[in-house]
């Protein structure tokens, strides 16, 4: 029997589409609608990234 490591989506390159980056290639968003850990960390890097827009929003507002 062959050892077949899953090979997950790197984090970076979640972050990197989230920004605004390339999008996820066909082999990478096959895996994230398949594996429970890569789409959890794609939320959180949404989620975070969200939460620091709404952080900076805020600090832009009250410069004003």
């Amino acid at each position: 029997m062959e050892n077949n490591p899953t090979v997950h989506v790197e984090p970076l390159i979640f972050w990197q589409c989230a920004c605004g980056g390339p999008d996820l290639t066909q082999r990478d968003y096959q895996h994230v609608i398949a594996c429970p850990e890569c789409e959890t960390l794609a939320l959180a890097i949404t989620d975070s990234l969200n939460d620091i827009e709404k952080a900076f929003g805020r600090r832009h507002i009250a410069a004003s």
